[in-house]
């Protein structure tokens, strides 16, 4: 048995600008809600699953190109991977 894995992108549509890619395919979206026209809320996962929290919120307002993990604020999109990664606590 093996995990279905939905790595999330998004892009403009208007300029075909991607505003978020992941490098690792590992990353996946379990639920995705817009609350407005440019702002998502993401719900990721990160497989194997070993990990703590199992699940994190990303916030993306595209329009501003910012974004927040679990509540905090990252300065561009460019670090949003980054920042996920660091908000897991690995176990053995």
């Amino acid at each position: 048995m093996s995990p279905w894995i939905e790595t999330p992108l998004i892009s403009d549509q208007s300029s075909g600008e991607q505003l978020l890619g992941f490098r690792d395919s590992h990353w996946s979206l379990d639920s995705a809600e817009w609350s407005s026209d440019s702002v998502v809320e993401l719900k990721m996962r990160k497989y194997p699953g070993n990990h703590v929290p199992a699940q994190l919120d990303l916030k993306i307002d595209c329009c501003a190109r910012r974004a927040e993990v679990n509540g905090q604020q990252i300065d561009s999109l460019a670090q949003v991977e980054e920042c996920l990664d660091k908000a897991l606590v690995w176990r053995l």
